[in-house]
């Protein structure tokens, strides 16, 4: 009977809606059939895997879609359906298997070595459900497309042309500061008229999001979303002493090329539109027309990191699992989607016509041949990585691209490009910093007003922000959180950027004395996707875990004497 259902799930996943039966038929077999031996717990969890992995590939197509554009209302209202109707009940039958197999007399004979974070993962998902959260997970995700429609519609005017927000840093490396103020200033104004929206919109959230942790017995949505975040290698303790590492070691470093920055300019003072301009002589010519032009001239250059790597590329050039247009109506940004029953990726992102474009690419490729590595695994969960290591691969990708840039740009261009990108790495770690104390600071305290989150998120721009100044433009500053979109969709993913880009500079200086030996410990780890602890995960690939002043202070060294 299962696999009746499963054969016309499969066949019909772009029209699951209509297929509700099927689903439950498949869920009630799974809670209903008896297992009587340990060869019967390993088919079923097969049935279970199939099932989950049809879900989770239904449930990623209709987000993509309504992402692609998000002004279509059929896509939005399939993409609210699925969410309602099918993906909150799953969650419910899924409670249901965990308990089932944790249960299981026979799960104490599968092989330990490999099943211990399965074991894991099904324990801490039990904790992390109760049946009266699905309310309010429907009404979290009805928040998060509100923001996500204002998010894909922000625009501000250029000269009588209408521009997506996401244009904007194509204007800020004008080497003409008139026009760099002048786009910086209409977009700054523009997106100020969503900024009571946007404000309402996440106090909302903290406030469904407290409810749902409280739901499930945590003291607040922190704790929860540490647990939800599979972060079980180091504590909320651990991310404040890595706040404090990189502003006693990141911050300095980022004053000071701010300081060059504002003597090369011959600027009395630094302000927000001067941040992008390319110090070091003209900003580089960007030498790619159009989308189909990145993947020919991106092939090349993946073509010389590894051949396993340019196999999966070519695999999704082939298939056309690529959207990289910038467009109205598109959600901003860029991800990595997972059709987990046909084991693919799809790469969302939107080009701007700046090297940013290649960055992006090579980023989201990383989270795509990670995927490839590690789509042999049985289960979902193990095949992806602890999102710092996922991460850390996705980064890798951007550094050993560097190494082959000459080949797209001029060589007075691509030495730029390196040194600004490493700069770029640097400069991004104390807004990782910031971003994540803001959420600590929003969820461990629920009740704030939105005049004591601005108060918090100006100290945080105070200690970590350097000498940039906002004289006349204070509102902006007050909300430049607002644009940061992990904050709505997906809260308390950030920190992971730090740990990963730490552990990407590491993996990028040792590949620089061997190349073949780090890039082959680099795969081994990929292999292992989501199977092992993420110490274990940076052991194997021959790097440090540890958030101290004493592990990180060499990385920042090296780095900095590179720029």
């Amino acid at each position: 009977m299962i696999d009746t259902s499963i054969e016309i799930l499969s066949s019909n996943l772009s029209n699951i809606l209509e297929c509700q039966g099927e689903i439950n038929s498949c869920y009630t077999y799974l809670l209903d059939v008896q297992v009587h031996s340990l060869g019967d717990l390993i088919e079923w969890l097969d049935y279970c895997d199939q099932v989950f992995s049809i879900i989770e590939q239904a449930r990623n197509d209709y987000y993509v879609k309504y992402t692609l554009d998000t002004m279509n209302k059929t896509l939005f209202d399939n993409y609210t359906r699925f969410s309602e109707e099918i993906y909150t009940v799953s969650k419910k039958y899924e409670n249901k298997i965990n308990q089932k197999y944790i249960d299981c007399p026979f799960r104490k004979f599968l092989p330990e070595a490999y099943y211990s974070i399965y074991h894991l993962n099904q324990r801490n998902n039990l904790k992390l459900y109760s049946a009266s959260n699905a309310s309010l997970i429907n009404e979290e995700q009805k928040l998060i497309r509100e923001y996500q429609a204002i998010a894909s519609n922000q625009t501000f005017t250029m000269d009588g042309k209408e521009e997506k927000s996401n244009m904007l840093s194509r204007y800020l490396e004008s080497e003409d500061r008139k026009i760099r103020k002048k786009a910086w200033v209409s977009e700054s104004e523009k997106h100020l008229l969503d900024k009571d929206k946007l404000d309402k919109i996440l106090s909302d959230m903290i406030e469904c999001r407290h409810q749902i942790a409280i739901n499930c017995d945590f003291k607040n949505y922190q704790e929860y979303a540490f647990l939800n975040r599979k972060r079980i290698d180091y504590t909320k303790e651990d991310c404040l002493v890595l706040h404090d590492t990189i502003e006693k070691l990141v911050v300095p470093v980022c004053v000071s090329l701010q300081e060059k920055r504002l003597k090369a300019f011959d600027l009395s003072s630094l302000r927000p539109w001067d941040m992008s301009i390319n110090v070091d002589g003209p900003t580089p010519k960007y030498p790619i027309i159009s989308p189909e032009e990145l993947c020919e001239r991106s092939e090349y250059v993946i073509s010389l990191i590894d051949k396993d790597f340019h196999d999966y590329y070519q695999d999704m050039r082939k298939n056309n699992y690529f959207d990289l247009d910038n467009r109205k109506g598109k959600m901003p940004g860029g991800y990595i989607a997972l059709y987990e029953h046909s084991r693919h990726p799809f790469i969302f992102l939107n080009t701007i016509g700046t090297y940013c474009d290649l960055r992006g690419l090579m980023h989201e490729c990383g989270h795509a041949f990670h995927y490839y590595a590690a789509r042999h695994h049985q289960f979902i969960s193990y095949r992806t990585s602890p999102i710092e290591f996922a991460e850390l691969v996705a980064m890798s990708m951007e550094l050993f691209a560097l190494d082959h840039i000459h080949h797209i740009f001029t060589p007075d261009d691509a030495n730029r490009i390196i040194k600004t990108h490493l700069e770029s790495m640097l400069r991004i770690l104390p807004w990782d910093a910031m971003i994540d104390a803001f959420q600590h600071y929003i969820y461990s305290n629920p009740n704030h007003t939105i005049d004591e989150r601005t108060e918090c998120w100006l100290k945080l721009c105070k200690r970590f922000g350097g000498i940039v100044n906002y004289d006349g433009y204070e509102d902006s500053e007050a909300s430049s959180w607002q644009r940061q979109l992990h904050i709505y969709e997906a809260p308390f993913y950030y920190i992971e950027y730090s740990i990963a880009k730490l552990g990407a500079l590491q993996l990028w200086l040792h590949s620089k004395s061997d190349y073949p030996r780090t890039l082959a410990k680099l795969k081994k780890a990929m292999a292992f996707g989501g199977s092992k602890s993420l110490p274990e995960l940076f052991q194997c690939a021959g790097l440090k875990f540890d958030m101290s002043i004493d592990s990180i202070a060499p990385i920042i060294k090296q780095i900095k004497e590179k720029i």
